[in-house]
């Protein structure tokens, strides 16, 4: 049981470190446009993806394939990933030892919340954040969910030795 369980936390934390460093963590609007068309207002909304190692902006043509990184970039990720960043590590450290499940979950929480205020969530009208011109602006709660599977799966782990050694100590009293 405890070697699944072991197995289970190593994928799940390995799982949520891709996670961090593939997939865009934030989606930012590059650049919004607004047109009028036979009486529809449409938000055109051009994406700009903050990735842990660098941002990719489809509709930048500065660089190929619209990639940055950098100096530039480094204070970006400062900046707007520390939480992100202070998530992963919090919850690796959480799965080896499961103590203060709070200070985590406040961590993640803020990953979710930071870039938001970063956006401009107060000045960004409604609609664009919830996807005009189909797209998602904010962060995506890829290694937020699977961090939370991780330190559930710890928990789990952390019972189960519990379990195991009090077994253990109930027949080390029956053998004396």
């Amino acid at each position: 049981m405890i070697s699944l369980s072991r197995w289970q936390l190593k994928l799940s934390l390995v799982s949520m470190w891709i996670v961090t460093i593939l997939t865009p963590l934030v989606t930012f609007p590059s650049s919004f446009s607004y047109e009028s068309h036979y009486g529809r207002d449409i938000w055109s909304v051009e994406p700009l993806y903050l990735f842990l190692f660098g941002a990719y902006d489809p509709s930048r043509g500065t660089t190929p394939s619209g990639w940055s990184t950098g100096p530039g970039y480094l204070v970006v990720v400062g900046l707007l990933l520390f939480f992100f960043i202070a998530y992963a590590l919090l919850v690796t450290i959480y799965s080896i030892d499961p103590r203060n499940k709070r200070w985590v979950i406040a961590i993640g929480v803020l990953s979710l919340f930071i870039p938001y205020a970063f956006a401009g969530f107060i000045m960004i009208p409604i609609e664009i954040l919830l996807g005009a011109g189909g797209v998602f602006i904010g962060p995506l709660p890829f290694q937020f969910v699977l961090g939370l599977v991780s330190m559930k799966i710890a928990e789990r782990k952390q019972e189960v030795l519990k379990d195991d050694s009090v077994e253990e100590e109930h027949l080390m009293d029956e053998k004396h």
